[in-house]
């Protein structure tokens, strides 16, 4: 697990996100408009965007990720969140990548030729809904910014406390996770 949420709490990340961004998220936007936005930042930057995050992890994402970040599958989006709520945040991921704080880092259990290793990092949005980030670190490339999950906070720690990772290294989650007072 990355040092970055144990160094900085999600109330600081909230803290980061732009209030007409959230006004956004929660109205939606059409598909279309999603890809166009997301594409056309793409085309601007020759076909990859590379991007840092708040902890210093870059990715980046090519017209092959943005697809699959913008094709939504039932375990990508909560069930109080529309479709169209989901494409106004995938159209935003460079930004919530940089936002992001990495929270757990794994072996490619799946054991892909080219794929290293996994990591999942967390972005705020409003309220207890935050961008679950998959990244996986591919051999001579770097890390691709390769999905999109909208969850709420509880859903995310599950997900954490039931890895490999954590058993193995017999680590609580960070008081920031799950603090109460952290989440606002």
């Amino acid at each position: 697990m990355s040092n970055g949420v144990l160094g900085r709490s999600l109330y600081e990340v909230r803290a980061c996100v732009d209030e007409s961004k959230i006004a956004e998220y929660k109205k939606g936007i059409a598909k279309d408009e999603a890809k166009r936005r997301l594409f056309s930042q793409i085309k601007d930057c020759g076909g990859r965007i590379t991007v840092t995050n708040y902890e210093g992890k870059e990715g980046y994402i090519n017209k092959k990720s943005a697809r699959k970040i913008l094709d939504v599958d039932e375990k990508s989006i909560k069930s109080d969140l529309t479709l169209e709520q989901y494409w106004a945040i995938a159209a935003d991921i460079i930004d919530l990548y940089k936002n992001s704080t990495e929270v757990l880092e794994h072996p490619d259990y799946k054991n892909r030729n080219d794929t290293e290793k996994i990591r999942r990092f967390i972005a705020p949005l409003w309220e207890n809904n935050y961008a679950y980030i998959t990244g996986k670190v591919i051999k001579d490339e770097g890390q691709k910014i390769h999905y999109l999950e909208i969850s709420d906070i509880e859903k995310i720690e599950k997900k954490l406390e039931g890895t490999l990772v954590n058993e193995a290294k017999k680590q609580p989650l960070p008081q920031q996770l799950t603090s109460p007072q952290a989440i606002i």
